[in-house]
């Protein structure tokens, strides 16, 4: 497939992994911001094959299933899903989290792009959105008006 002395390129490619209805966010090391899986690929590598090798050295999963959710310049993301939940984090990063996306999107200090994708994975309708359930208020039972003010009388 790839040498992996072959050097990075300036295109990327990243992952939207879902594994039970949750995404996997990775923080780096020396940074704040949380993000995808992925990274810069190989010039001999797809961006669907660099996913894969970016998404092994960073996690230890395998993906499957993976599919375009939308390419621009030198850029792509992709959905996949993986069997496992179990993460072999990589050295360039301290922790990883599996979250729903929109939690990801409430509670975590997520990077622009990640922002971007997961805005982007939902309005296509990739990721599910959260259900809005509407209670409506009881109707109350109309008021006679010309009865009550006989009554009060």
């Amino acid at each position: 497939m790839n040498d992996s002395s072959e050097k990075d390129t300036n295109r990327v490619s990243k992952a939207i992994i879902q594994h039970d209805g949750k995404v996997l966010l990775l923080l780096p090391k020396n940074k704040k911001n949380w993000h995808l899986p992925g990274g810069h690929i190989k010039a001999s590598e797809t961006f669907a094959e660099g996913i894969r090798r970016e998404v092994h050295e960073e996690t230890g999963l395998k993906v499957v299933g993976i599919k375009s959710i939308y390419k621009m310049h030198n850029f792509e993301l992709f959905h996949c899903k993986c069997n496992a939940s179990v993460v072999r984090i990589s050295d360039e990063h301290i922790e990883y989290k599996w979250i729903s996306p929109q939690q990801a999107m409430r509670k975590m200090q997520l990077t622009r792009e990640t922002q971007r994708d997961l805005i982007e994975s939902i309005n296509k309708n990739v990721l599910k959105r959260d259900v809005v359930v509407t209670i409506k208020p009881k109707k109350k039972p109309a008021v006679d008006v010309e009865k009550e003010n006989e009554q009060d009388k």
